[in-house]
């Protein structure tokens, strides 16, 4: 029943009575009934009586407790396109909305993206509301399952006040394309939903979330973070592994290369034997100049070995210095690991160093040695020679000297 000014609302209630849609029990203007008559021209007061259609989506109800109870869709997030609210004088259509519509509205955009969240869900049509499960990791049980209901109450509205669901909407939005985490997240927040509702009832669990949310965000912040350092310490860890190995592999690589070359220090050694067998002078010149060949072939591939090493050493540092950089961030046995890695690789770095360098002066060992054999085999003319023209002698080594060093300069800056 409703009295209002008649002028006022005479074509509002002409219109519906043609409409035929809503139908009217009473009608009185001034005390008297027109619900059957023309509706007066004049008047000052109308009393009325409108039945709605139940057919229609479009309804009045008396307030949002009574929408909740007839809209059974509310629980599963979705809101009627048009309705009108007396106690609240509020209709969908209105721009202010108030802060129990807006709460309901929150409710709402939370039970969907839980909906998207969730592990599975069971609807049942009898109630109407959906249960959503989300898998609980459980020590003694190893995976728990826990059940949500969401159904909403006007005391869930209530307590949905300062309810902020962004989190739940903005994770559910998200995906692996745009968020290479995104399948962390979920599982963390799963995780985390079903720990946070364990102890509570079945059907007191979604208000305590409502009501919590916030501890519930907080929570779930920690545990994400406590799962993203796990991971990031997990990918350093293999970082710090694969530097080690391919470091590693790089300095044997250089000695490996040297390996087979190096064989033929022993073999020219063994092959001073033949230089007393042979007969004439000339001879003995030959193998003398064979092993300075080979004596300068072998020291040119030290040389680029050293050189390669010295590469090596280069990105070594690199590398380690940025993880280096990194190691204060990580726990102290990752820290510990690092502190081994870089005091190992700089030990097996001054090991091939040293063995390069020493590898570089065997490399002339055989012509070395074979000077001193031709100098033993004729040592009486190597006497007379040296003893007589000592002088000549010593400026022609200085020249031939100088002009080896400048042979290998150019030979370097061209390499």
């Amino acid at each position: 029943m409703c009295t209002m000014n008649y002028l006022q609302v005479r074509d509002l209630i002409y219109k519906v009575k043609k409409d035929s849609k809503a139908r009217f029990d009473q009608i009185d203007v001034d005390g008297e009934d027109v619900l059957e008559e023309q509706l007066p021209k004049e008047g000052s007061q109308v009393t009325f009586c409108l039945r709605l259609p139940t057919s229609s989506s479009v309804r009045f109800h008396k307030n949002l407790a009574g929408l909740i109870e007839i809209e059974p869709r509310i629980s599963r997030g979705q809101l009627p396109e048009e309705y009108y609210l007396i106690e609240e004088d509020y209709y969908t259509k209105d721009i202010q909305k108030p802060k129990i519509i807006q709460s309901l509205d929150r409710v709402c955009n939370l039970i969907k993206s839980l909906s998207g969240l969730a592990h599975y869900h069971d609807e049942k049509p009898s109630n109407g509301y959906s249960r959503l499960v989300f898998l609980h990791p459980d020590i003694a049980s190893s995976i728990k399952p826990v059940e949500l209901e969401t159904k909403v109450t006007i005391s869930i509205v209530e307590a949905a006040v300062d309810l902020d669901p962004r989190l739940a909407v903005e994770l559910n939005e998200s995906s692996a394309i745009n968020d290479p985490h995104h399948s962390a997240k979920v599982g963390v927040f799963g995780a985390c939903l079903a720990t946070f509702i364990a102890n509570q009832p079945v059907r007191n669990a979604f208000n305590h979330l409502v009501s919590n949310w916030q501890k519930f965000a907080i929570e779930y912040q920690r545990d994400l973070s406590t799962y993203l350092s796990g991971f990031a310490f997990h990918k350093a860890k293999i970082e710090v592994a694969e530097a080690e190995l391919k470091i590693a592999a790089e300095f044997s690589k250089v000695m490996n290369d040297l390996t087979g070359k190096l064989l033929s220090i022993p073999v020219s050694v063994a092959a001073l034997i033949s230089i007393p067998k042979v007969n004439t002078i000339l001879e003995k010149l030959l193998l003398l100049f064979g092993f300075s060949i080979a004596s300068f072939i072998l020291s040119k591939t030290i040389a680029n070995q050293r050189r390669q090493f010295e590469r090596i050493k280069n990105a070594k540092d690199l590398v380690i210095g940025a993880i280096e950089g990194k190691k204060q961030s990580y726990p102290e046995e990752l820290s510990d690991i690092i502190s081994k890695l870089s005091y190992n690789l700089k030990k097996d770095e001054r090991g091939l160093e040293t063995s390069l360098k020493i590898f570089n002066i065997l490399s002339w060992s055989p012509l070395i040695i074979s000077f001193f054999v031709i100098g033993y085999l004729y040592w009486e003319e190597v006497h007379f020679f040296i003893k007589d023209y000592y002088l000549c002698i010593f400026n022609a080594i200085c020249e031939i000297i100088y002009y080896i060093n400048i042979a290998l300069m150019h030979l370097e800056k061209a390499s």
